[in-house]
């Protein structure tokens, strides 16, 4: 559609695509969506994900990432669900394929420990193995802006927060996680604000 932003974020992983679209507007006002693509010979748009709680201005498909037929979308803007949640306060939703159905289904909604307003926890998300990484670029942690990256660990089929990592020393417009990547046991946080003292 017009002004979707089809493609604002990419990621792959084996023969299996996502792609977010976080300005659709078929559940709301840039409530945003996520496409997954495969591939037998050639590329071709499999499903579409929504989610349960997405809607109008969560901008859900900010980012998206997809290991081993786990995929992560965020919608940073999201407060909907939650009557304490925080304008802006932001959640990731998890998908795991089903062996029967070939089909992507929600499993899972990540949302940060303390959140702040305009905390936006999933302006980048990335995930592991057993590990997603989720950055929080605008948490205030005592100082505006400063930010956080928030790192779940898997426990069976469930994804719990271990580490909320703020920065060796917070900074204000630091913005912590407003990147972030996983490797093997390795995540690696963005904090393009921050000056030489941390």
């Amino acid at each position: 559609g017009v002004h979707d932003y089809f493609g604002h974020d990419v990621a792959a992983h084996g023969d299996a695509a996502v792609v977010g679209a976080y300005n659709d507007d078929d559940l709301g006002t840039t409530a945003g969506a996520a496409y997954t693509l495969s591939y037998d010979g050639s590329w071709r748009i499999s499903q579409k994900l929504v989610a349960s709680e997405v809607a109008g201005f969560d901008s859900f498909g900010t980012s998206v990432s997809i290991h081993s037929g786990v995929i992560a979308v965020s919608a940073p803007q999201n407060e909907d669900v939650d009557p304490d949640a925080q304008a802006d306060e932001g959640v990731v939703v998890v998908y795991e394929r089903s062996a029967s159905t070939e089909k992507y289904v929600e499993t899972m909604v990540l949302r940060p420990g303390r959140p702040d307003v305009n905390h936006r926890f999933g302006i980048d998300v990335a995930v592991g193995s057993d590990l997603i990484a989720v950055g929080a670029s605008h948490a205030d942690s005592g100082l505006l802006n400063a930010g956080s990256a928030h790192v779940f660990r898997r426990r069976g089929r469930d994804w719990f927060e271990v580490e909320r990592y703020e920065g060796t020393t917070p900074q204000a417009y630091a913005y912590v996680g407003l990147s972030v990547s996983v490797g093997a046991n390795v995540v690696v946080v963005g904090a393009p604000g921050a000056d030489d003292d941390d």
